[in-house]
């Protein structure tokens, strides 16, 4: 995502989102399950990795946005007033005036970090520090022994 940024290349940018956000939704899955419906069958999971339930990483709506984009058009269709469309924008979130938040799409204000889908806010350094707060922890985890001697 940085990369994009630096090198002013929004299609790089948004294909690193995509990726980063494919990632921290496995790891909400893995720790709730698809939905939050293994939550209680996960929390021992997530205990020893230290992840609280309320953990930035437990939310895949952002996601699920992405990877759900044509319902969310299918949708925007059949719902926008004035059928204003804007996507993949990278700029300060006022940057595009008279649109209504379901007329925007895939939008990244660099200024504060958020990905902004339907005037939703995602923070990327928010999911960034929950993700490197989770990796060493992660990894002492898996080098115990998990079976019965």
């Amino acid at each position: 995502m940085q990369h994009g940024i630096d090198a002013g290349d929004q299609e790089n940018f948004w294909a690193g989102a995509q990726n980063f956000l494919n990632a921290t939704a496995n790891i909400s899955k893995s720790c709730w399950g698809q939905g939050g419906r293994l939550a209680q069958e996960r929390r021992s999971l997530r205990e020893s990795l230290h992840i609280a339930d309320n953990s930035p990483l437990s939310n895949t709506d952002l996601r699920n946005h992405m990877d759900h984009y044509d319902e969310r058009l299918d949708r925007w269709y059949k719902e926008s007033q004035n059928k204003n469309y804007a996507d993949f924008i990278i700029g300060p979130v006022n940057s595009i005036a008279g649109l209504t938040p379901t007329d925007m799409f895939r939008h990244y204000d660099p200024s504060t970090g958020h990905i902004i889908f339907w005037g939703e806010h995602y923070s990327v350094p928010t999911l960034i520090k929950a993700v490197q707060t989770l990796l060493p922890i992660a990894v002492l985890e898996s080098q115990k022994p998990h079976w019965k001697e």
